[in-house]
């Protein structure tokens, strides 16, 4: 009798003891619950917002941009090898405007602060013959410093014969757009640096730097005409 008593008892403090643990096991099940939802409301909010918003975009110098654009148009000028003299369509230093990346985009307003440097420059009186190969000269030597071909431009139809193409640089994001075009018998050249948020202490400095015609890419004494063009 008093043996199954006692393991009466023991089986009972056993039983005790699981509910004890399964007790503290709810409990600590209840505390995680609430944490697990908000850090998953959390990343939702966050992944709605970036859907909507479009990822940010990084900051730079517009000066330091533009810089390079130029410098990058007067490259280019240079391998082209255009017969001299050249009769300067346009060139124009000026800025686009970026729109956010996310779906906020089908607005159509554009992001403050945000712009995309570029220089835009076209050569008149540039016959097929003189086009095609200063256009080869180009693109091997885009090809070879390793920036990417991301569009081909050929139309030749009853209108007008069009042909060029798009490079991007990787490391800078910078493209270049060059065609030739039947029609006007015209060469022309667009650099432009990716969109980038100005600093708020550039953003002064900055409105001077665009909207003029700068120096290069032609010779010396050339004289070059300006124009805004269509903003795509």
């Amino acid at each position: 009798m008093d043996g199954a008593g006692t393991g009466g008892e023991a089986g009972g403090s056993g039983d005790d003891a699981r509910t004890e643990r399964g007790s503290r096991a709810a409990r600590g099940l209840r505390a995680v619950v609430p944490i697990v939802c908000v850090l998953a409301i959390v990343a939702l909010t966050a992944a709605v917002g970036r859907v909507w918003y479009g990822a940010p975009y990084g900051t730079a110098d517009p000066a330091r941009a533009a810089e390079r654009i130029q410098e990058r148009s007067q490259r280019a000028y240079d391998l082209l090898r255009l017969p001299e003299p050249v009769a300067p369509a346009w060139n124009f230093l000026d800025r686009r405007v970026c729109r956010d990346r996310g779906l906020r985009d089908v607005t159509g307003d554009p992001e403050p602060g945000v712009m995309a440097p570029e220089h835009r420059w076209g050569v008149d009186g540039v016959s097929e013959g003189v086009a095609r190969p200063a256009l080869d000269r180009l693109r091997q030597r885009l090809t070879a410093q390793g920036w990417e071909h991301i569009h081909e431009r050929e139309a030749r139809g009853p209108g007008p014969v069009e042909t060029g193409f798009r490079f991007e640089d990787p490391a800078s994001g910078d493209t270049l757009d060059a065609r030739w075009n039947s029609a006007r018998r015209a060469l022309f050249v667009d650099v432009r640096a990716p969109c980038a948020r100005v600093p708020d202490a550039l953003a002064d400095a900055s409105r001077d730097l665009f909207d003029r015609a700068p120096d290069g890419p032609f010779p010396d004494g050339t004289t070059t005409g300006t124009t805004t063009g269509t903003q795509e």
